[in-house]
């Protein structure tokens, strides 16, 4: 007999393709909203929250080994109320309760596993927990029954634990929160990026040691200070900090975590030495990441991170964009319930391939051996030697070897379409959106891509025809379905995105959507008294506490995003409050800056814009070859610092009614809102500008 299929629950009517994973397991779950709040309050039953999401490994190894077993699910229905959250949905409940494991003395992550009061007050917690106990965790069996007796017979100790962990969330959510100064200063900057270089891996790029991140902001940082600003820092410390940033952009493009036939960078490395990546895919990291290797690129004049950043773009452009132009989120780690089967290669798989003497050259530069570096003997592909080895070693012309090479890497490529493709996580979020837009836009304008610049176009027009609204913003998109007020890191990015393309196209409308987002940051997210960011509204959803946007992790903060966008709109608005408010943040955060720059990479480059001085300039004239050439001095370099734009005409109250002089294209350099006499001469801007 077959067996009858299983009802779906709740989680069907969800949009989320996270939430809707779980829809048939046979858990009752409810996704976070007034029902699932209700019935906790109404039945008195505790709360078990489960955060994940979607490209998570280890959450679908928990859903196997719990969610998805009866006895267990009749546990958690019986004794709690389960509730399901997209952490990606909801980062404030995730930043929330994460903090419940960090007050336990574990590292927080995800699958996150939280017990609370009806009332919201959090008893106990922990990340993933085994089918069985064992290394140091108990069974997550041996965890419900504890807490479901624990509950019916000593409730008045879960509460006394439920006490002492508000007091101590109330504490955690403002750690990193500055005690106040000045902004900092440029030397005081070059303190900081001294800090960070000295824990650079001088061996194998990067930081740290395993599991590796690839820190693009840090990164970011340090090119800044080295390239634009190095006169602030000693000699040694620019060598030593583009040593660092040539160390870990070389060994990550080379390594697994570098996808070296479909483009885009994976999470994470297990290893220090960037082999086997933790396979999902991110929006937010490969923005990051394409910025930096534009950014790098430039800076270097490397071509081989013109390369990596273009493909970055282009796997963004072919598996994450939404068919009408807003890019979805994530690319899972597993296909066919097995971790990285997608992007792993036996011998035998490249040579039915290629046949054997293309294989022998493909092994060669990929890495490919019988005993593999990951499971099974399959090797996750790195570039293991380059064309110029291969061909001194087999005595070929390198042009042949390229060539070679080339075509084997597209073959493999067109090959693994072949092979079952992890999930796509296909809901577009709007800080992620935000941080795509500014990359591809500032990518485009570094790499004089038009294509990038468009996909930026097409990405803001959707987002902004699609999730703005006449009093607000939304967060989330999928499949028609618009859900979720905005937090402060959607209203920040996408500010911050659309400045940059503003920045890249000259087209007002982008700018005047930007404005319109920073006015809804300050008024919405910022409190005057406390000087900082919260990543809620004012008068949102009420948690138990309001949570300070702080910290740089895997994506900016939302306060220190919208640090840069402000600063930003400031230069080119003149919209004093934004200026005001950006520096008072800044000066908020002076120790804390230089206390841990590992926790605010993005916020030093708001620090360093603030330090170094905004200067825009405004190329005015009818497009052409002198407006081109005006502005090709203008953007000289990295230097974030300079804002360039080019239009026939200026629109703001600091440019009306200025444009062409004697009909010719003109340079309108203006510093603290006061404008320079134009220039017509594009030497005479890099002069002006000190960019030569």
């Amino acid at each position: 007999m077959s067996e009858t299929p299983r009802a779906a629950n709740r989680l069907a009517r969800e949009a989320s393709p996270y939430l809707r994973q779980h829809m048939y397991n046979p858990v009752d779950w409810y996704p976070w909203g007034p029902e699932a709040l209700e019935t906790a309050a109404r039945e008195q039953k505790p709360i078990l929250l489960s955060v994940g999401y979607a490209a998570c490994h280890w959450c679908h190894v928990m859903e196997k080994d719990a969610f998805e077993v009866e006895s267990v699910a009749e546990l958690m229905n019986r004794h709690f109320v389960p509730i399901k959250v997209d952490r990606e949905e909801r980062p404030d409940l995730d930043s929330l309760y994460q903090g419940v494991v960090q007050l336990m003395g574990r590292g927080g992550g995800w699958p996150l596993t939280v017990f609370l009061t009806p009332d919201l007050q959090p008893f106990f917690g922990g990340t993933y927990f085994p089918p069985t106990s064992g290394y140091g965790l108990p069974s997550f069996t041996r965890v419900l029954e504890a807490l479901a007796d624990a509950w019916a017979n000593r409730r008045d100790e879960v509460l006394q634990s439920a006490g002492s962990f508000e007091e101590g969330l109330a504490r955690l959510v403002r750690v990193g929160l500055g005690t106040g100064g000045a902004p900092l200063t440029g030397s005081e900057l070059a303190r900081a990026a001294e800090r960070i270089c000295q824990e650079a891996d001088t061996r194998n790029g990067g930081f740290f040691g395993a599991p590796k991140f690839p820190h693009p902001m840090e990164l970011s940082f340090l090119l800044r200070m080295a390239f634009a600003w190095p006169a602030e820092l000693r000699s040694e410390s620019v060598d030593e900090a583009k040593a660092a940033i040539r160390r870990s952009l070389d060994k990550m493009a080379e390594g697994g975590i570098h996808d070296q036939l479909g483009g885009g960078f994976h999470r994470y490395s297990v290893d220090e030495a960037w082999a086997v990546p933790h396979f999902e895919k991110m929006l937010y990291d490969n923005a990051l990441l394409l910025r930096l290797y534009a950014e790098a690129a430039v800076a270097f004049e490397h071509s081989e991170y013109d390369r990596v950043a273009l493909d970055i773009a282009g796997w963004m452009a072919r598996e994450l964009t939404d068919p009408s132009g807003g890019l979805w989120s994530s690319q899972d780690a597993d296909s066919e319930g097995v971790e990285g089967k997608f992007f792993a290669w036996t011998p035998d798989q490249i040579e039915e391939v290629l046949g054997r003497e293309l294989a022998s050259l493909a092994a060669a530069r990929f890495g490919v051996t019988a005993t593999g570096n990951f499971e099974h003997g399959a090797t996750v592909l790195h570039l293991a030697a380059s064309a110029q080895e291969i061909a001194q070693e087999r005595n070929l012309p390198v042009e042949e070897v390229e060539g070679k090479l080339a075509e084997a890497r597209r073959r493999l490529f067109d090959s693994r379409k072949e092979r079952v493709a992890p999930a796509t996580d296909d809901k577009v979020i709007v800080a992620w959106n935000g941080l795509a837009i500014g990359a591809l836009a500032a990518a485009g304008r570094l790499l004089h891509d038009d294509g990038l610049v468009e996909q930026a176009r097409r990405a803001a027009d959707f987002v902004l025809r699609t999730l703005a609204t006449d009093d607000g913003l939304k967060r989330v998109y999928r499949d028609g379905n618009v859900k979720q007020e905005a937090f402060l890191d959607d209203w920040a990015a996408l500010c911050e995105g659309l400045v940059e393309l503003f920045e890249t196209t000259g087209e007002n409308r982008w700018l005047d959507e930007a404005r319109r987002l920073g006015d809804g940051i300050v008024s919405r997210f910022w409190d005057e008294e406390q000087a900082c960011f919260f990543l809620s509204p004012a008068g949102g959803e009420s948690l138990r506490h309001r949570i300070p946007s702080i910290h740089d992790n895997a994506v900016p903060a939302g306060g220190s995003s919208a640090a840069v966008a402000l600063l930003r709109l400031h230069l080119l608005t003149g919209h004093e409050q934004a200026g005001r408010v950006a520096e008072r943040y800044l000066e908020r955060q002076h120790d804390e800056l230089l206390r841990s720059p590992f926790a605010f990479g993005h916020l030093l480059g708001a620090a360093f814009l603030r330090a170094k001085g905004l200067t825009e300039v405004a190329v005015l004239g009818a497009p052409g070859a002198a407006r081109d050439a005006l502005l090709a001095k203008a953007r000289t370099g990295v230097h974030p610092e300079v804002v360039a734009w080019a239009a026939e005409k200026g629109e703001s109250e600091l440019l009306s009614g200025r444009g062409e002089v004697d009909g010719k294209p003109a340079a309108w350099i203006c510093r603290r809102f006061t404008c320079e006499a134009p220039r017509t001469d594009p030497e005479e801007v890099t002069r002006a500008l000190g960019l030569g």
